[in-house]
């Protein structure tokens, strides 16, 4: 909750790819996020792209794919209020 919030849900520049150097002790908190993130995309259609990504590297998730999941969680921080409305 202490972050900032950021404009977009991903980086521009990042480029996430497989890689097994860096892989994270705990993978099962970043199937977790990315589990939430999933179940929030259908309010939230403008993380179906980030989400869709970072969901490709359930098996083997390194501390880069955690940072842009966390990315993510900011970006939602910063918008509140979007949403649907019916």
């Amino acid at each position: 909750m202490g972050c900032k919030p950021s404009s977009t849900p991903m980086d521009d520049s990042l480029r996430l790819h497989q890689d097994f150097s860096g892989l994270l002790a705990d993978h099962l908190s970043y199937s977790r996020l990315v589990g939430r993130l999933i179940y929030l995309t259908n309010t939230g259609l403008d993380i179906v792209f980030a989400t869709q990504q970072l969901s490709q590297f359930m098996v083997a998730p390194t501390q880069t794919h955690f940072q842009a999941a966390l990315r993510v969680i900011c970006y939602l921080k910063g918008c509140p209020v979007k949403g649907l409305f019916f």
